[in-house]
């Protein structure tokens, strides 16, 4: 039944973006596919964080972070950021940043309990948008580009 679940849920083309937080001087990153707008005006987004992630302590306790939405030539990214321990340090954040679609600056509003998940519901301070690429995309538990 979990499973059919999933099977379900992956017939819902999304985006893939990363949700990234400062741990010292570098930065920790999480793949993400479950970002949605919630808002204009405040400008608000949301995405969601699995209580079991071996992440989650890092994302729990951050009030600011950084998102970027993957082009459809960082799969390689997407897929690193998944399953690694994900540090990344300032000067290759900056790289990842400049190849993607487009960048945001959140601060976390609120933190709710749902289920197996955690939702953060962000404030965006700043944006940047990246022109002439095209997005990554996640389809029946895959990567996708066109």
């Amino acid at each position: 039944m979990k499973n059919d679940y999933r099977n379900l849920l992956s017939l819902y083309s999304t985006g893939v973006s990363l949700v990234l937080v400062k741990k010292k001087n570098n930065l920790i990153g999480l793949t993400v596919n479950s970002f949605t707008s919630v808002s204009i005006n405040p400008k608000l987004i949301l995405w969601c964080l699995d209580k079991k992630s071996k992440k989650y302590k890092f994302f729990n306790k951050a009030k600011i972070q950084e998102i970027i939405f993957l082009s459809n030539q960082q799969k390689k990214h997407a897929l690193y950021f998944a399953y690694k321990s994900n540090f990344v340090k300032k000067k290759h954040f900056d790289n990842l940043k400049k190849n993607s679609l487009c960048h945001l600056k959140t601060k976390v509003s609120k933190i709710i309990n749902a289920g197996d998940h955690k939702i953060f519901i962000c404030k965006i301070n700043k944006f940047s948008i990246f022109k002439n690429k095209k997005p990554l995309i996640f389809y029946k538990s895959k990567f996708l580009t066109f």
